[in-house]
């Protein structure tokens, strides 16, 4: 059924059935209700085209999915599609998924074809890369609102974001490990080519002496005290793809470069529990575990179970960790894993906001503690 006939069976003008659908302010709310349950009745729903010329709006969202990161049955994807699915159907637009496998130049290729000739009023791009010259090209091509989630693009300030507060909940994480009694932390990350991976690396390296550190405002034997504990404390941070680098006692908690003498690399991506055993013994013994996510997060736990350590017990054989994603595997996991939930909602909402021009800037997201096992119940305060 096209809107002429529509018009008819509605007794209406076909002006007044577009405004009915696209401008329904200036209908009266009467006719307007009449026409909308007639449509429903008859099945009718106006031409997207049609609709596009009279609104200048597709309403339509489109997705960049890269592959590669999770793929598409990983459960940050599921519940961050669940998010989004919310927010689309408030503000009755449909969606449209462009996948992309960066490793797969075939992907990459179909992905530049699609962008260019779907019909969408704004794309999100999920977790940008600051080296993706041909995607940025393509969807600059496109002409179309961008913004960035999981991420930013410093290239395109244009493009607006929507992304965590990487130092907010990495503070609040070594805080409550040291309220557990930890002396010697152990940060395990990351994901090749990740920029939110990176952040988290660049944050623990930034905030770490703050909290394992001596204190600066400690004077003399208090102060001594603490500068040799903070000695025996080193950390681990993934800045390379495929290797761990691991400072020795020492060395770590110092801002800068810090001596080539004192690293050691260990293989780490993927990180499966016998990647991380090696990381747990030898010159430098951790009492605590920072993971880059849920999923190394739970390696580490499986590790630590195989040498006989006790997670969230503090003392001798005990040890302490923390991860970031609250994917339902750490609430299975047997301890449960003490965790962030990232309030994937609310960051969803304000990316659909960006996107259709409502809103102009976001703040940062902080993500929520969730209590679990594997930490010491002193850290869940």
């Amino acid at each position: 059924m096209n809107i002429i006939d529509f018009a008819k069976a509605a007794g209406v003008s076909t002006a007044t059935i577009s405004r009915a659908f696209h401008e329904p302010d200036k209908v009266r709310p009467q006719t307007r209700d009449r026409i909308l349950a007639l449509a429903a009745k008859l099945h009718y729903y106006p031409d997207p085209s049609g609709r596009a010329l009279v609104t200048g709006r597709h309403d339509a969202l489109g997705v960049v999915w890269p592959l590669e990161v999770e793929g598409s049955e990983a459960p940050f994807a599921q519940r961050f599609l669940s998010s989004l699915t919310q927010v689309l159907v408030r503000h009755d637009l449909d969606l449209l998924i462009c996948p992309v496998d960066r490793r797969v130049p075939a992907t990459m290729a179909h992905a530049r074809r699609t962008l260019l000739r779907s019909r969408c009023d704004a794309w999100v791009l999920l977790y940008p890369r600051r080296d993706d010259t041909e995607l940025m090209a393509a969807l600059a091509t496109c002409r179309k609102p961008v913004v960035c989630l999981m991420g930013s693009l410093p290239v395109r300030p244009d493009w607006r974001s929507v992304q965590l507060s990487q130092h907010g909940w990495m503070a609040d994480a070594l805080r409550r490990l040291r309220k557990a009694g930890a002396r010697r932390v152990l940060f395990i990350g990351g994901r090749p080519g990740e920029q939110d991976h990176a952040e988290r690396a660049a944050a623990f390296r930034e905030l770490a002496p703050r909290y394992f550190d001596r204190e600066t405002e400690a004077t003399g034997a208090e102060a001594r005290s603490e500068t040799a504990e903070a000695a025996e404390t080193a950390t681990v941070v993934r800045e390379e793809p495929h290797t761990a680098l691991c400072a020795m006692p020492g060395d770590s908690l110092h801002p800068g470069p810090l001596p080539a003498a004192g690293w050691r690399s260990e293989v780490m991506w993927p990180a499966g529990p016998e990647d991380i055993m090696p990381l747990l013994y030898g010159d430098f013994t951790p009492d605590a575990i920072l993971a880059v996510d849920d999923s190394v997060a739970l390696a580490a736990l499986q590790a630590c179970r195989k040498l006989g350590l006790q997670p969230g017990r503090r003392g001798a054989g005990g040890i302490q960790i923390i991860g970031i994603d609250d994917t339902p595997a750490a609430r299975l996991s047997a301890p449960t894993l003490a965790t962030y939930r990232q309030p994937l909602a609310r960051m969803a909402a304000t990316a659909v906001e960006l996107a259709l021009g409502k809103l102009h800037t976001a703040p940062a997201f902080e993500p929520e503690f969730v209590p679990g096992e594997t930490l010491d119940r002193a850290g869940w305060e």
